[in-house]
């Protein structure tokens, strides 16, 4: 995604279908450009958990001459608090501290890890395990996460099939009221069961801290601004001009499919007033598993451990975004960015088929990018109503 386009909707290429998005909904208090209609805007920018982050804040009443350090203090800690209790690169991280735990004991969590983890879970629950926290032993079997990218099993291994198959979120015990988590201990012989469970945010921590450090800014007097990490952002309040935090929604380019692809989804911009963003998928994040024949992404799907489809049934194949190569991504519009960043994660991992269903019984603001392969390949769309209405 692009983001803060100048003079928008109008940047957008006038050669091209257009279309705009705005939220159906705004708080009446909502200042539009009045008393803050002549300050400054500072751009703030950084490195936090393996990408980058940028924010733009619209100068306070009150300001003095170090305003915007003040507010990249607030940033750089909140990201580096939420780095060392979620990443599971961090040796002393909650995580980590539960991967070294023995089954069967519980473990006292940070609040903020707690709150996450929760959230985590009633998403997996929604979703029936599709989308996981107790997955970080595959994505690491994987190359994905702390362990060495060179020594990466392939999907298909003994060793991923086991890890996979002992990656079930109801072995996670949190109790909610203690802030404590367990791995439920299971009776019987069975070792494999009872090896730790490694816990992976990695889907919904992002988003959290998007969101914690726009209530950290916004409680300190920064009532209008937007953070973005690595593509997750969220807009509060809007620009001096009373324009919201535009961002671009971009769309696949030949290279990311097929050459000989059309495309048939217009192009788009979202303006993010009151509103947090969030796009899912593996097009930039992936490897060639040589030995199953299959393209794996950092994003675990259901069609990555069922048998490998023939290239002759994956190019007759015309039901939405079924097969492994046909989903690109997924995007995902919702009040907080911890939200739209696990729904987007857990809705790619489903597919338009199983997830448009279960989008919108939440009320979701969906939309999934897949590539149809007959009659000819054509980039196509499927959408959540509630996404219509940010269009409508």
């Amino acid at each position: 995604m692009t983001f803060d386009l100048s003079g928008a909707p109008a940047a957008l290429d006038e050669t091209q279908p257009r279309r705009v998005l705005l939220p159906t909904e705004l708080p009446p208090s909502l200042d539009f450009g009045g008393g803050h209609s002549f300050r400054p805007v500072h751009t703030l920018t950084g490195a936090t958990m393996g990408t980058y982050w940028r924010a733009r804040i619209v100068e306070r009443a009150t300001a003095h001459a170090d305003d915007a350090a003040q507010a990249n203090a607030i940033l750089i800690k909140t990201f580096d608090e939420v780095v060392s209790r979620m990443s599971p690169w961090e040796p002393e991280s909650d995580l980590a501290c539960f991967a070294r735990t023995p089954p069967g004991e519980w473990l006292s969590l940070a609040p903020e890890t707690a709150h996450v983890l929760a959230r985590a879970l009633e998403v997996a629950a929604l979703t029936d395990g599709a989308y996981s926290p107790a997955l970080g032993e595959v994505t690491e079997l994987l190359g994905f996460g702390p362990g060495d990218p060179a020594a990466r099993h392939s999907i298909d291994s003994p060793a991923v099939r086991a890890a996979r198959a002992r990656a079930d979120y109801r072995r996670l015990e949190l109790d909610t009221a203690r802030r404590t988590v367990r791995q439920r201990p299971s009776h019987g012989d069975c070792a494999s069961t009872n090896s730790p469970l490694h816990i992976d945010l990695c889907s919904i921590a992002k988003g959290y801290a998007v969101d914690l450090a726009s209530e950290r800014l916004h409680a300190a007097g920064w009532h209008h601004h937007f953070i973005e990490i690595g593509g997750e952002a969220r807009g509060r309040g809007c620009k001096p001009d009373g324009q919201p935090w535009w961002c671009y929604l971009e769309t696949p380019t030949a290279s990311d499919t097929e050459k000989t692809a059309q495309s048939e989804v217009p192009r788009s911009v979202a303006g993010l007033c009151e509103l947090a963003v969030a796009t899912s998928g593996n097009a930039h994040h992936h490897f060639e598993d040589e030995v199953s024949g299959k393209r794996i992404g950092h994003i675990l799907r259901l069609d990555d451990f069922e048998e490998r489809k023939t290239a002759n049934e994956r190019s007759h194949h015309t039901r939405i975004g079924s097969t492994h190569d046909a989903l690109h991504s997924v995007t995902v519009f919702a009040p907080t960015c911890m939200e739209a960043d696990a729904w987007a994660t857990a809705l790619y991992a489903l597919g338009p088929e199983r997830g448009l269903p279960l989008a919108e019984a939440q009320q979701l603001a969906a939309r999934w990018l897949y590539l149809e392969q007959a009659p000819r390949p054509t980039l196509r769309e499927a959408a959540t109503t509630q996404f219509q209405r940010l269009v409508d």
